[in-house]
């Protein structure tokens, strides 16, 4: 994947990556057309490699608790979520559960009647939030949240983020989160605010980040002075990392030898 600059937020984001880290909440804040989504996608990219990524785009209202809940389960294997899977069958109002092939394929909806027809959804999202954190703070390999248009995100899931489940990212050691939009949630939490870090996504303005973009599409600036025409179009697109992609993928290829 392609991507111009942003060096300090994918470092940001590497971090969250490695065995230790302190700062397990990351922040990016950016306007549409700064680049977010791409940016995103390259972190996704990476820890795919090496760990277990939950990637979600919170826009929607089909995007519940539940819908966010039954994803991480059909990502990390819900064989694997003993604590989680025992609590919902508590909420059903089974003394115990036998996780074979029908429970697994019925988890998704067992998890929605519990939370959506409910009247305190709040207060079983966050039971099912602290099972299933029981489960991960289990597991060897660190789980990453990657969470995208939060701005978009209903109500009670921008309410759960910003409350039952940072908390919890901030207790659980080998968890990690990222979570971006337009708007955040507010990193002065007393509860989590401590370990996250905000990123502010400008785009990226300058010409010499391009340049290597341009040659890495084999694109040629049929001008005397690449470097200045570039500069120009970064100036007059503020940066727009969408924008100025569009321009370069306008170009001429190099000839080829």
């Amino acid at each position: 994947m392609l991507l111009a600059d942003y060096h300090n937020e994918r470092a940001a984001f590497n971090s969250l990556l490695q065995t230790e880290c302190q700062s397990r909440i990351l922040l990016f804040r950016g306007a549409s057309g700064t680049g977010k989504t791409t940016l995103l996608d390259h972190c996704v990219q990476q820890a795919n490699k090496v760990t277990s990524c939950v990637n979600i785009n919170l826009k929607g209202g089909a995007v519940t608790v539940a819908e966010i809940l039954w994803r991480t389960a059909r990502k990390l294997g819900g064989e694997r979520l003993n604590t989680f899977n025992g609590r919902l069958a508590e909420l059903e109002g089974k003394r115990q559960v036998n996780i074979d092939k029908n429970w697994l394929a019925g988890l998704g909806n067992r998890i929605y009647v519990t939370l959506q027809t409910s009247s305190d959804r709040a207060q079983l999202s966050a039971a099912l939030t602290e099972a299933l954190f029981a489960d991960l703070s289990r597991m060897r390999q660190n789980t990453v949240f990657v969470m995208d248009t939060y701005e978009h995100a209903i109500t009670e899931v921008q309410d759960w983020l910003s409350g039952p489940f940072l908390a919890r990212v901030e207790q659980v050691k080998n968890v990690r989160a990222l979570i971006a939009g337009q708007t955040l949630p507010d990193a002065t939490n007393i509860e989590w605010g401590y370990c996250s870090t905000v990123n502010e996504l400008f785009g990226v303005p300058e010409a010499k980040h391009w340049l290597p973009i341009v040659q890495e599409m084999n694109r040629s600036i049929p001008f005397d002075e690449p470097l200045t025409w570039l500069a120009g179009v970064c100036h007059a697109l503020e940066g727009r990392p969408k924008n100025i992609m569009q321009i370069i993928e306008g170009l001429p290829r190099k000839d080829k030898k």
